[in-house]
């Protein structure tokens, strides 16, 4: 889906099933898409089309071309945690 989110709470009760439900189906074309790359879906979200994945730089590739999908892949840094200052 590469409609912007919108919030649920202005959407009526088949509105909101029915975007799920997009959510849902945009979500699995993309992994089948995905297939035969290296790629680990760590989280699916329900109500906003986002995909927590892992990936390889073969299915970074294949997404970069779902561009009927796949608005943006942004990369997470890791993050060093700051030092607690003593008292």
């Amino acid at each position: 889906m590469t409609e912007a989110a919108q919030p649920e709470g202005g959407l009526t009760a088949p509105e909101v099933t029915r975007r799920r439900a997009a959510i849902a189906a945009a979500q699995s074309t993309v992994e089948q898409r995905l297939a035969g790359t290296r790629f680990t879906v760590h989280r699916r979200y329900e109500t906003v089309p986002i995909l927590a994945m892992e990936i390889g730089a073969d299915a970074l590739r294949a997404l970069e071309r779902m561009s009927d999908l796949v608005s943006r892949v942004h990369e997470d840094a890791e993050a060093t945690p700051s030092p607690v200052p003593p008292r």
